[in-house]
């Protein structure tokens, strides 16, 4: 029984650990990079219209196309305090063009993004966007 209670105990404090550590990516300064904020950032006209514009500018690359390659490109980035994005990278990718053609189209919306925050005050946060490829 005694076991039991210091394994319990031993597992509570391992978790509440890890979970304070995985708020922050980078030390904790004015520039610190978080993954989760009180308020996600943002596209300024909504949802809605950044899927909508991501399916109006993706182009299918004809070598894509030509190979029945489909799948998901994840795009992640950092959305800074202004709002502005930085430090795109390809999360995971399919190849044959899409994976560029992703990027092209997310460093698209360059300037249209509100910051997340924490405790109202805006903060560097991580982000990501799945653009999906289907020829169906």
């Amino acid at each position: 029984m005694k076991k039991i209670k210091t394994f319990i105990a031993f597992m509570t404090l391992a978790f509440s650990l890890s979970a304070q550590d995985s708020f922050v990516t980078t030390s904790k300064s004015e520039d610190s990079l978080y993954e989760v904020v009180d308020i996600q950032p943002q596209y300024k006209e909504g949802q809605n219209e950044l899927y909508k514009f991501l399916a109006q500018n993706v182009k299918y690359p004809e070598i894509a196309r030509k190979n029945g390659i489909e799948g998901t490109v994840y795009i992640g980035f950092v959305v800074e305090k202004d709002g502005t994005l930085t430090n795109f990278r390809v999360i995971r990718g399919i190849g044959a063009g899409c994976n560029e053609d992703a990027m092209l189209v997310v460093k698209a919306t360059q300037g249209k993004w509100k910051a997340g925050s924490i405790q109202g005050k805006n903060v560097r946060t991580k982000y990501s966007i799945p653009i999906k490829f289907n020829l169906g």
